[in-house]
């Protein structure tokens, strides 16, 4: 029985890695002096940021059996909140990335040492001129992983991580589009959240023809976002298990649409620790041990 091993976004989340808000965060002065340096579209609230992670919080704990939470560090910023993208984890073990944004240089490291405490295996690391974000990647089944050329993940880093892929798995590359440029994070999971198997959630405005096709190739069934929902995160929804997700309040059109598609879906607030941040449930967390 495996310990470790996240090789899907849908299967019963068992493990998972989080950051609280006074953790990644630390104070309000940390976060007024930082927020337009993060691109941020506003300042946050460090008290109403903490409230809305509480109900978040409490919703993990509900439905995970095992929530790791990492603990401050002082190589680490605010977007750190963010567990998700400094790393992914593999049955063979973690592979840490050199991020694309300068500003979560030192998230893998912290990742990594936190790691070594739990004794989750580390596999490599994207290196050198490669860069890589967790944002930028989503598994289709537990041997086919999309991943996003961003301004985030270069081609690079692509190949540097299908060398730890041989044999394992397989990587599908996909480019994205420049959108609202470098400054403005779009992940490949800024347009997709598989939700169930063979059924995701999407902005198809935003996606690369040749993944939509491939996903539609699957089987996918295509839960389709609004416009008016896009710039509220309708698009990032976190699988807590097969048919059971997690989203963001204030988008009744995509919670309508995955009821009506069969999905039991639940809510948290999220003005502050998701949409001034850029960052959803499925950013907030890092799977470690999904079944399948």
């Amino acid at each position: 029985m495996r310990s470790w091993g996240a090789q899907s976004e849908v299967g019963k989340l068992e493990k998972v890695l989080v950051k609280k808000p006074q953790e990644a965060y630390h104070d309000q002065a940390t976060l007024d002096a930082n927020w337009k340096d993060l691109g941020y579209t506003g300042p946050i609230d460090f008290s109403r940021a903490i409230e809305e992670y509480a109900c978040f919080f409490e919703i993990i704990k509900s439905h995970v059996k095992e929530v790791f939470t990492l603990p401050a560090d002082e190589a680490t910023g605010p977007d750190s909140i963010y567990a998700r993208d400094s790393c992914m984890i593999t049955d063979d073990g973690a592979i840490l990335f050199n991020m694309g944004k300068p500003q979560r240089s030192g998230e893998a490291a912290a990742a990594g040492r936190f790691f070594d405490e739990i004794g989750l295996p580390i596999l490599g690391w994207i290196q050198g001129e490669g860069t890589m974000e967790g944002g930028d990647m989503a598994w289709l089944d537990p041997e086919t992983l999309a991943v996003g050329i961003s301004y985030r993940t270069n081609t690079e880093g692509i190949l540097q991580l299908k060398q730890f892929a041989q044999g394992k798995f397989t990587v599908l590359d996909y480019p994205i589009p420049h959108w609202n440029g470098p400054a403005e994070c779009l992940h490949l999971m800024s347009f997709i959240s598989p939700v169930d198997h063979r059924k995701a959630v999407v902005y198809s405005k935003q996606m690369p023809v040749t993944f939509r096709k491939e996903l539609i190739r699957r089987g996918f069934t295509l839960i389709e976002v609004p416009d008016e929902e896009y710039d509220t995160m309708a698009c990032n929804v976190l699988a807590l298990e097969p048919g059971l997700v997690l989203m963001i309040k204030g988008n009744p059109i995509t919670r309508d649409r995955m009821r009506k598609a069969g999905l039991e879906v639940l809510e948290f607030p999220g003005t502050e620790i998701c949409w001034k941040g850029g960052g959803g449930p499925t950013c907030l967390t890092r799977p470690l041990l999904r079944q399948y």
